[in-house]
């Protein structure tokens, strides 16, 4: 992932970096131990300090399973879950019906936003934040309907 990106050369730059990425030992790892086939997509889009954010894969990446979406999510931006900075809430659902398998909300004390100069920064989470569920039953249904 790479935030803040400006200009097509610096584009150009980081959409390699993230073709490179696939044959890194990171994800040659994942490869050998999971039934997912190994293809990558790279996505550009314009840059928003997100509430929330995270990640979703539309097959469970554990086990293979392609009936489950599992979305791990944060305050914050998403970079906070990449990185493995921030603790982050983790939801499986099912996949044809939308219906939440397993929730679990924890405890999260840190989350990342941008400063004044675009860097991303870690930050302490608002109290009445760090113990809630970083996404509502709605926007889990509307991630399980783009999935």
């Amino acid at each position: 992932t790479y935030l803040h990106v400006r200009g097509a050369d610096e584009v150009v730059r980081k959409v390699q970096s993230c073709w490179a990425s696939l044959w890194a030992e990171r994800a040659a790892q994942y490869s050998r131990t999971s039934a997912a086939q190994s293809d990558i997509a790279v996505v550009l889009q314009i840059m928003v300090d997100a509430d929330a954010a995270g990640v979703m894969f539309t097959q469970d990446p554990l086990t293979g399973d392609a009936n489950h979406i599992v979305i791990d999510s944060c305050w914050g931006l998403g970079e906070g879950v990449v990185s493995g900075q921030v603790t982050t809430d983790s939801f499986i659902l099912d996949k044809a019906s939308g219906e939440i398998r397993e929730r679990q909300i924890r405890h999260k004390p840190h989350y990342c936003q941008r400063d004044p100069q675009g860097r991303v920064t870690l930050l302490q989470t608002p109290e009445v934040r760090r113990d809630a569920p970083s996404l509502t039953p709605e926007q889990l249904q509307q991630l399980a309907r783009l999935a």
